[in-house]
């Protein structure tokens, strides 16, 4: 099914110019290994270590750097360093101190990035073309290796990640999501909240349905709920917005051929006894979340927002308004309850409530005004935009889902935006029609 709406967009996309190869390649495979947290080295993501080299050879190349005047992006890597200074400041361990500096000065190569890739924006590159390329070939490769860990692990009692990424490329000392001693597949990352923002990207990307139901399977095999709901939370959105936009005779059809496939389902997961499993997990998810008793994460997760109450009455003013330090979230909470006591830092597993404690209130301020502007100019020109922030807006109000690879996509989508391009237009044909379907995007 296909929503399309008209959009006055003016989309300068028709006429891009290939990118050169090298640039082409290295785009290609930061944006592709973007969310692939196992693949390291010594540390560092290879997605990281793929924009040093980037950034050095474009330095090389331009001899040059032109800051673009985005003085709201601008200030939210600026003030990384205004966090890290507040923590350098206080009493806190010096591992924590340690970690709001260089977590700091990790973001230099992902804004110098931004920089260049926005040159070649401006020089008329295909530089989205490549991007929705890259970001379709993560979604696949991320869920065929999900599916292949809990085939491995189901049948075999093998861990895949452990035995490639772990004991065979010794590339990282954990790669295994395992919780209350129960295996569940998180694909290339060692938890599968990792995976909560792709997988919701992935069912926008796609209009097949069968990978639209393989992305529904991975939320339901991978054990996050934050993962579930956001892909539930998309599939409804997307299957009411193309329902609303049929006629009333082919959405009658439609809603029957629905409600006699919704039936032959229910009767043949009873009939197999898959129905009870089903139920299973419904009921696990409810009772997480409206339960009397919650599980010890979603309560902790809960838990967090009384927490930065706490922290802010009783808490010194230079960390209320800059923040602890990029990933020193978890300090206070440590103070409070003596929780992770052996970790170098943490940060706690709650977007919201991480930003404010990491970033201070300006930080926060910032950053949820740029996702604000972003949404707002966004939604304007084509609605994916907004749903797509909408639902990990929803994801991150119980988890930690901003990780650096997702900012980095909502920067690229912000610079499509400000250099007056559709980031999911249709480049076959460059029409400006706003589409959920995207067989023909960046081909």
């Amino acid at each position: 099914m296909t929503l399309t709406l008209r959009n006055n967009f003016t989309d300068r996309s028709t006429a891009k110019k290939p990118l050169p190869v090298i640039e082409r390649v290295f785009i290609f495979l930061i944006v592709l290994t973007s969310s692939m947290f196992v693949l390291q080295i010594k540390g560092k993501y290879f997605s990281l270590l793929l924009q040093v080299l980037f950034s050095a050879y474009m330095l090389c190349k331009k001899k040059r750097i032109i800051l673009p005047k985005y003085w709201l992006v601008i200030f939210i890597f600026a003030e990384l360093f205004l966090s890290a200074v507040s923590a350098f400041l206080s009493g806190m361990p010096d591992s924590y101190k340690k970690s709001a500096i260089v977590l700091a000065v990790m973001q230099i190569p992902v804004f110098i990035t931004l920089v260049y890739i926005r040159e070649l924006v401006k020089e008329n590159y295909d530089v989205f073309g490549v991007v929705i390329r890259a970001l379709k070939a993560m979604t696949l490769i991320q869920i065929a290796w999900l599916f292949l860990q809990a085939v491995c692990y189901t049948v075999f009692k093998f861990d895949l990640n452990a035995f490639v990424f772990v004991k065979t490329l010794h590339l990282v000392e954990n790669a295994t999501f395992i919780r209350s001693y129960v295996f569940y597949p998180s694909g290339l990352t060692w938890h599968s909240a990792v995976l909560a923002p792709v997988l919701v990207m992935g069912y926008m990307l796609f209009d097949h349905p069968l990978i639209r139901a393989a992305i529904l399977g991975a939320a339901l095999i991978c054990g996050n709920s934050t993962a579930l709901i956001g892909v539930l939370i998309v599939a409804v959105i997307v299957f009411f917005a193309n329902l609303f936009r049929m006629k009333n005779r082919i959405r009658r059809n439609r809603l029957a051929i629905l409600a006699a496939l919704a039936l032959l389902l229910f009767a043949g997961l009873f009939a197999t006894g898959l129905g009870q499993k089903v139920l299973d997990v419904s009921a696990s998810l409810a009772s997480r979340f409206f339960g009397a008793e919650k599980d010890a994460s979603t309560s902790a997760h809960l838990g967090y927002y009384s927490d930065y109450w706490k922290v802010f009455s009783e808490g010194d003013p230079l960390k209320i308004l800059f923040g602890y330090g990029y990933g020193c979230s978890g300090y206070p909470i440590t103070l409070m309850y003596g929780r992770y006591t052996t970790l170098s830092s943490w940060a706690v597993e709650s977007d919201v409530v991480n930003i404010l404690l990491s970033r201070g209130i300006v930080g926060f301020l910032a950053y949820y005004g740029f996702l604000a502007l972003l949404f707002v100019r966004g939604v304007r020109k084509d609605v994916r935009y907004g749903v797509l922030l909408f639902v990990w807006f929803i994801q991150g109000f119980g988890y930690n889902i901003q990780f650096e690879y997702l900012f980095f996509i909502e920067l690229l989508m912000y610079l499509a935006l400000c250099q007056n391009e559709d980031f999911f237009r249709n480049v076959k044909t460059g029409r400006n029609w706003l589409r959920l379907k995207w067989s023909g995007s960046a081909s």
